[in-house]
């Protein structure tokens, strides 16, 4: 989840990142994403949804077949 400021109020914006197989074994922060501070974890995907949100930031996830 990102957190922005605006007018004193806090925004919260879900993020959402579509995935593939050849992103496998998924781990966040990803190597591109530099803006998140938390320690690297590896996450598996859940095979009745597809998806995974990371504990840590709160992005979701989603694997695409």
């Amino acid at each position: 989840m990102q957190i922005k400021k605006k007018n004193n109020f806090t925004i919260c914006q879900k993020i959402v990142k579509q995935i593939t197989q050849q992103d496998l074994p998924l781990s966040c922060p990803q190597n591109n994403i530099i803006w998140h501070d938390h320690p690297k974890v590896y996450l598996n995907i859940n095979p009745d949804t597809n998806e995974i949100v990371c504990p840590y930031c709160g992005i979701i996830y989603q694997l695409n077949n």
